[in-house]
């Protein structure tokens, strides 16, 4: 497990240098789901994806509410729960 995409992405290429394949000698899960920084990667990477857009939605909108006079609502727990995107750089678990 790495825990981000870019860390994936070189992972990947320090791997292949070795003359090792994924998943065959290792499964490889990272974080963040950057489908831009990961779409050239093969195998596809397992991603857990934050869903970082929707928690920077959701921070703007408390910090709107904290302005707009309702400094209460900026001190809510907000839980976002993250989702896991399979790929094929996870061999069979056994």
């Amino acid at each position: 497990f790495v825990p981000a995409d870019s860390i994936a992405v070189l992972l990947y290429h320090a791997l292949a240098k070795r003359g090792l394949s994924i998943p065959g000698d290792i499964s490889v899960i990272s974080a963040n789901h950057e489908i831009g920084l990961i779409a050239g990667l093969y195998p596809a990477l397992a991603t857990i994806d934050i869903r970082s857009e929707l928690i920077g939605e959701e921070a703007v909108q408390l910090l709107s509410r904290a302005f707009a006079g309702e400094p209460e609502m900026a001190t809510q727990d907000i839980q976002m729960d993250p989702l896991f995107v399979p790929g094929d750089s996870v061999g069979g678990l056994s």
